[in-house]
């Protein structure tokens, strides 16, 4: 799992791990990423950890700083590519994850 492998230098306990992976996964499906190899994904890890290791442990908060931090780093990573409807901005992710 790519938020566990880059996660390895910072102690998370077990439910801060949780809280990771579903902010990750939230975050992965606002941007329509699947592949875990994308560029995306590994930013998006990483943003997660950043916020974490401050404290942060509120998944949709989590998810929302990546989102946020990615479309100001890095636009071009932040946009979703849909050939019918071209560029879709990430505030279409959902608010909400059941799941948890």
């Amino acid at each position: 799992m790519l938020i566990s492998r880059i996660s390895t230098c910072a102690v998370f306990d077990p439910e801060a791990v949780k809280t990771l992976v579903a902010a990750f996964d939230d975050a992965c499906a606002a941007l329509n990423v699947t592949d875990r190899a994308d560029p995306r994904a590994m930013t998006v890890a990483k943003k997660i950890i950043e916020h974490a290791r401050r404290g942060e442990r509120d998944p949709i908060r989590l998810r929302e700083a990546a989102l946020t931090e990615l479309q100001r780093d890095a636009p071009s990573l932040a946009r979703e590519r849909d050939p019918r409807h071209g560029a879709a901005d990430v505030r279409r992710m959902p608010t909400h994850r059941s799941a948890l």
